[in-house]
């Protein structure tokens, strides 16, 4: 082998026909790595949900009294994010449901752009949507078993057990940051959870306000009376109902404009299926608990998100405003509007105007 220039040469080959073909063997190598990357690529940014389960105490140490079982049980739900995010991700957000949903609320198929958790994902954060205990896959213990002190003192649990990674599921990632954001009763669960255990990194806090409901909706509310205990019991929540004892949902095969303002005809025929019958002590302490909220709302110090639909009738405005005012020692109150949406909020008008604020507000949490 002999040189001439740079360009090594073999005998019989011509200098410029060797440099063409060393051009288009690095133009081959580079069309393999690009061929080989681009799937990996793809498969990382690709959202995925994936199971995962937590066991929890049903056990009630908040600041909300109400009574549960003590019993242990399962709650089950998925975790949802890119596969980048799930391998890399030090922050999450637990989402709770309100009463008469479920994990739907948050990650629904009815259409397209409704899956609120794979909305967030493509915003770039990491979703842990649950059914509450008694509600979809989760256990169900007795219907005066659990109540929204409980339910707090469970989320308590569930972020515990997502700092540690300590929890059923594929990979089961751990994070260093964990916020709670609630809707409706979810909401309480989020205030009560940050004031009475104080290791929520931020709450958020969506359709939901600490005071009676309006009169016009004591109609259009879930009902407290079980179907199958006697009235006696469920007007005292004593003696425990059975324990396939659940109270009903007032409804009709007609959206109610106190749950559906804005939501499509179509995207509400495939919800109103999914909607459940509740646990009688979820409805028993529901009703009373902004008498040991109130006092305790000053005591969250932690970044709050507040998000009103303008037409709510369950909390309309200006009970959004009167809420947000009311969190006094939070480090940052954050309130936002959605016009023309009632209280379901990610199935209606402003759904998507929902994930933004959300995801935004998760963004400035990382400063």
């Amino acid at each position: 082998m002999t040189g001439r220039g740079w360009y090594p040469t073999v005998a019989g080959t011509r200098p410029r026909m060797l440099k063409r073909s060393m051009f288009l063997g690095v133009l081959v190598a580079a069309a393999v790595v690009l061929c080989t990357a681009a799937p990996a690529s793809a498969q990382d940014a690709r959202v995925s949900a994936r199971a995962v389960s937590f066991e929890v105490d049903n056990v009630n140490r908040s600041k909300l009294a109400c009574a549960t079982d003590g019993q242990r049980y399962t709650i089950r739900g998925h975790i949802v994010g890119t596969r980048a995010q799930l391998r890399d991700a030090s922050a999450v957000t637990l989402y709770l449901h309100g009463i008469g949903f479920g994990e739907f609320f948050w990650r629904s198929k009815v259409a397209r752009g409704y899956d609120f958790a794979a909305g967030m994902a493509r915003r770039g954060h990491v979703s842990v949507v649950i059914d509450r205990l008694g509600y979809g896959r989760s256990d169900k213990p007795a219907g005066f078993g659990s109540c929204f002190g409980g339910h707090a003192d469970m989320a308590h649990q569930i972020a515990l057990q997502l700092r540690s990674g300590d929890y059923g599921g594929a990979t089961s990632p751990s994070f260093d940051r964990v916020a709670l954001v609630g809707h409706s009763a979810g909401g309480l669960t989020s205030e009560v959870a940050a004031f009475s255990f104080g290791d929520i990194d931020a709450i958020g806090v969506l359709a939901y306000a600490d005071q009676p409901l309006t009169p016009s909706v004591q109609r259009a509310r879930p009902t407290s009376r079980p179907r199958s205990a006697p009235r006696e019991a469920s007007r005292r929540c004593s003696p425990p109902a059975p324990a396939d004892t659940r109270c009903s949902v007032r409804r009709s095969s007609t959206p109610s404009p106190a749950f559906f303002y804005s939501v499509r005809p179509q995207v509400f025929a495939d919800v109103f299926p999914l909607l459940s019958r509740n646990p009688c002590g979820d409805l028993a302490s529901y009703v009373p608990a902004p008498n040991s909220t109130l006092p305790n709302l000053a005591s969250i110090t932690v970044p709050v998100l507040y998000v009103e639909g303008t037409q709510d009738a369950l909390y309309p405005p200006p009970a959004g405003r009167a809420q947000a005012a009311r969190y006094t020692g939070s480090s940052g109150v954050t309130f936002r509007s959605l016009p023309r949406t009632g209280h379901a909020l990610t199935f209606e008008r402003g759904r998507v105007a929902l994930q933004r604020h959300v995801a935004r507000w998760l963004s400035d949490l990382d400063g």
